[in-house]
């Protein structure tokens, strides 16, 4: 495959894949939405292991992917709402970028661990910043969803999975247990519901 980078040949392959699938779906279903899933947005190893999310779809482009999804899953996990907002944006760019402006987002995981340890991982950002985070985010998503076509939100988890991530065990609505306890985060998510 003459004049492509390492990284564009990286991506044939899942184009490839991306595009079999697609059309053995819309075999089965016409109607079916085929979503492109998982996109982590910036997972912090480099090609061949990992690459951004942006990155990752600009060259599913170029690979000839496009009209073979109609939506895009993102897991935009960032020390903060303002990184989220740009990983976000940053998807939403290329995919306007290659036309395809009617692809919907769908942001299928995002949160902040309440235990404080950023030495870790950036998102664990403390109690009271989980509930604070929690709220700018779906602000911020909630204020766009109409340029952003974005379709669905999902926290990554309602309750603490203890021994699972390195931030999962402080991720949840709620602390771990037999008991629901609600953490300040519980409280911010139901004043947004609430909010409609």
């Amino acid at each position: 495959m003459a004049g492509l980078e390492r990284g564009e040949l990286l991506l044939l392959h899942p184009a490839r894949l991306l595009t079999i699938t697609d059309r053995a779906v819309h075999r089965a279903d016409p109607r079916a939405d085929v979503l492109l899933g998982g996109l982590f947005g910036d997972p912090g190893q480099r090609p061949p292991k990992a690459m951004d999310a942006d990155d990752f779809l600009d060259g599913l482009y170029r690979a000839g992917a496009k009209g073979h999804f109609d939506a895009v899953a993102l897991h935009p996990y960032a020390a903060d709402t303002t990184d989220l907002r740009n990983l976000v944006e940053g998807v939403r760019r290329v995919m306007a970028r290659h036309g395809d402006r009617r692809a919907g987002l769908y942001i299928t995981e995002m949160g902040w661990g309440s235990q404080h340890d950023p030495n870790v991982v950036s998102f664990e950002v403390g109690l009271h910043e989980q509930a604070r985070e929690l709220r700018r985010a779906y602000d911020y998503l909630i204020a766009n969803h109409g340029r952003l076509n974005l379709k669905q939100v999902d926290w990554f988890t309602w309750k603490d999975v203890g021994a699972s991530c390195s931030f999962c065990d402080s991720s949840g609505l709620f602390r771990q247990g037999a008991r629901f306890h609600p953490k300040p985060a519980w409280h911010a998510f139901v004043g947004i519901a609430r909010r409609g």
